[in-house]
């Protein structure tokens, strides 16, 4: 199943869920995830604060996370978020 062309829809997000089919990224996709890649890095190459990128969240949103933590901070979220 190709996914990140088009939303999801719920019956899309049912099968997921319930049958477990194969995903694979839809190359369409590819332009968009790269141009997020790239702001990504320009935001952090600047050095200022941005928000659940090189910050804390919800409470720690004024907690700067050192450079080399910030992989594992995206990490944590995705965990989180799966986890909770």
């Amino acid at each position: 199943m190709k996914i990140g062309s088009t939303p999801l829809t719920l019956a899309a997000l049912r099968h997921i869920a319930r049958q477990g089919p194969k995903l694979e990224l839809d190359p369409a996709c590819l332009p968009a995830l790269h141009a997020g890649y790239e702001s990504v890095q320009r935001i952090v190459a600047s050095g200022k604060p941005a928000y659940g990128i090189n910050t804390g969240f919800g409470r720690l949103s004024q907690t700067r996370i050192p450079a080399d933590q910030l992989e594992q901070l995206q990490t944590n979220i995705v965990l989180s978020h799966a986890a909770g």
